[in-house]
């Protein structure tokens, strides 16, 4: 059965974290999200990461940030 990466459930975190306006918890699993994704060498949705902290902290929604 195929599941997600760690790294994608951290990012998962992350977001639920910062819908829940838990800004520990938030940074907390985008820090470790980041350590993992450099350790794998996918880096490229960091920037993911970035903009979805900065949107909160910023008083945005993290639905904003995401195109469709």
């Amino acid at each position: 059965t195929p599941t997600i990466t760690r790294p994608e459930r951290e990012m998962l975190a992350t977001a639920v974290s910062a819908a829940n306006d838990c800004f520990f918890c938030m940074d907390s699993h985008a820090a470790f999200a980041s350590a993992l994704l450099e350790k794998s060498g996918t880096t490229e949705l960091i920037p993911v990461l970035d903009e979805t902290r900065a949107g909160i902290t910023a008083g945005g929604s993290i639905c904003t940030l995401t195109t469709h």
